[in-house]
């Protein structure tokens, strides 16, 4: 996706695809910072389609990606108008229960392995 005209439009052109709304959403939701894999795991999606997404959500300013090696942590942007954003997008309905699903999935990626005794 390219980013067209002003860049006070980025983030809602951002917001336009599906999956990026989602990793919004996901991230406000829990609100901490996730690594790209663990983000990957809830939206149900491959870590190869989910990086052009962040590319896209990164250069709008709505989320930061620290790298760290191979490993990325992604965190909304503190502060302005693109926090006011993810609380808008966090507050919008869920009818079809999507994000319960993707933090259902994020929780079972992150939980603890059971130990045999």
């Amino acid at each position: 996706m390219q980013l067209f005209k002003s860049a006070f439009t980025w983030p809602f052109q951002a917001l336009g695809d599906e999956t990026r709304f989602r990793v919004v959403r996901l991230l406000a939701s829990v609100g901490h910072q996730l690594n790209a894999g663990q983000i990957a795991g809830a939206l149900a999606c491959l870590p190869s389609h989910l990086s052009r997404h962040l590319q896209v959500l990164e250069v709008s300013g709505v989320i930061r990606v620290k790298r760290h090696g191979r490993f990325h942590r992604v965190e909304l942007t503190v502060g302005g108008p693109n926090e006011s954003l993810a609380a808008a997008v966090l507050s919008m309905e869920d009818a079809e229960g999507r994000l319960a699903d993707d933090l259902a999935r994020l929780l079972r990626a992150i939980a603890p392995e059971p130990r045999d005794a």
